[in-house]
């Protein structure tokens, strides 16, 4: 009887034991705090800031003080902490965020850790930013499976560790999440494909740290290595870069003109592949069968988030126009935390008679018609909406209110010079407009709507086809009319 008592408390001791060092590690690896971080991360960060010849750099992270990269001369002690505050703004909500007044300052956030870098002061181009953002998600994604490797996280071979994938809930940040995971298993450069719902085709949405940036975006034929694995249930090899993908790219380097497309699959239908760069014939088969499982493991992670994606797309879009709506627009003012901004209402006038004198058809045809003359005059960061029947806005992050008028007026010579043909009529229209901007016409952004919408009513009242801008009362009166 003494001998089973024995036994049974070794059996109990060791279940505690295992069951509080499982959880200690467990609470280690989601601990965030600079005791887990990597040694190299100031260094990682002061990296990043050189290579975008930025003004700072920053991770912040809960509960510790923010590791900061600072160029020379020393940026002034608000900027820092500014960039710092993003950086935290970021961390709390997982989006991306931009300010554009003075400094440009970029920042990324994870749900668990947040960068932000400062750029020159100025107007830098939207490419510069989007690169700099892709650079900071990246760093956060090394740092996850950084942390992960540290601690063993990533022995079991049959999935992507959920800490891995947490805060990485757009489409492009599961497969960056994925390509990393793999990325740490082979030591080899990745790349996930992914089916765009909207179209039959397949694209390039995530590459890893090691893999080449140029091919973010770019589409894959049905018939190379990767489209047959997009198709597929087994691993198809390409021995280029055109049998990889169906296209070449001039200086590719050639560690990446051979590899291996593993499906991704959800259940029965085809999600896209997962390519593992290099010579297959040296991939061992304990490893090949780890990147089976997280392959299995990741297909219905992107089909989730891409459908999340097209819903999303379809909730915030005008069917008729492809425009974004009203809701979309709503979403866009509420994000804007601080600088210029102006908003312009638009209204094309007297759109009635064209229903009336050819047919609602035309009058959809119309709306294509102004809405296809909006996307191509804008930048990059402008959101073109229809808001109504015949009625339009249009935000314009970091604009003053006299730049936004010339904006306007631009628009309204381009609706005034346009003609529409249509069964063998030359359709010609114009447009009224109203502009308002912060902090010029109003101090909040939630009241450039109204304002602007009045300034339309005063431009249709004196004429309509006219430029009318929301001052505040007692302002000299400014307008633009042909």
């Amino acid at each position: 009887m003494n001998v089973w008592l024995l036994v049974l408390g070794l059996v109990a001791g060791a279940t505690l034991g295992a069951t509080a060092y499982w959880w200690w590690q467990w609470h280690r690896i989601r601990k965030v705090g600079p005791e887990v971080l990597p040694a190299d991360v100031p260094h990682v960060v002061d990296l990043l800031r050189r290579a975008h010849q930025a003004v700072a750099a920053c991770l912040v992270i809960p509960d510790s003080s923010p590791v900061i990269s600072l160029g020379h001369p020393r940026p002034p002690e608000t900027l820092i902490d500014r960039a710092v505050a993003t950086a935290n703004l970021a961390l709390a909500d997982s989006r991306e965020h931009v300010l554009r007044e003075g400094n440009v300052i970029v920042a990324v956030g994870d749900g668990q850790l947040g960068s932000a870098v400062v750029l020159a002061f100025g107007d830098v181009p939207p490419g510069n930013v989007r690169a700099v953002a892709s650079d900071l998600r990246r760093l956060l994604a090394e740092l996850r499976v950084s942390r992960l490797r540290e601690f063993g996280a990533l022995s079991d071979p049959r999935a992507i560790p959920d800490w891995i994938a947490a805060g990485a809930e757009s489409l492009e940040a599961v497969a960056f999440a994925l390509c990393e995971a793999i990325r740490a298993q082979t030591g080899r450069a990745t790349a996930v494909v992914v089916r765009d719902l909207a179209q039959p085709q397949y694209q390039i949405i995530g590459v890893s740290h090691t893999a080449d940036r140029r091919l973010l975006g770019t589409t894959v034929t049905p018939d190379c290595a990767v489209g047959r694995a997009c198709t597929g249930d087994i691993p198809v090899v390409g021995t280029s870069s055109t049998e990889l993908f169906g296209h070449s790219r001039p200086e590719r380097r050639r560690r990446a003109e051979r590899g291996i497309a593993f499906p991704l699959r959800d259940g029965g239908e085809s999600v896209g592949a997962l390519v593992v760069f290099g010579p297959h014939e040296t991939l061992k088969p304990a490893v090949r069968e780890r990147i089976l499982w997280m392959a299995v493991d990741a297909g219905p992670r992107l089909a989730m988030a891409a459908q999340v994606r097209v819903a999303e797309t379809q909730a915030m879009t005008d069917e008729l126009t492809r425009l974004p709506n009203r809701r979309a627009l709503d979403r866009a003012l509420g994000a804007w935390k601080e600088g210029p901004g102006a908003l312009l209402c638009i209204d094309i006038d007297l759109f009635k008679q064209v229903n009336d004198a050819f047919g609602h058809a035309a009058g959809d045809a119309a709306l294509k018609h102004i809405a296809r003359i909006f996307r191509r005059a804008l930048r990059d960061d402008d959101v073109a909406a229809r808001i109504g029947g015949e009625e339009f806005a249009i935000w314009l992050p970091h604009t003053p209110l006299a730049q936004a008028v010339e904006v306007a007026e631009r628009l309204r010579l381009a609706v005034e010079s346009s003609v529409l043909s249509w069964g063998g009529a030359d359709l010609k229209m114009t447009c009224s407009l109203g502009v308002s901007a912060v902090p010029e016409s109003v101090t909040r952004v939630e009241n450039l709507l109204p304002t602007a919408d009045s300034a339309l009513y005063q431009a249709k009242l004196k004429g309509r086809n006219r430029v009318e801008a929301a001052r505040p009362p007692g302002s000299p009166e400014h307008h633009s009319s042909p």
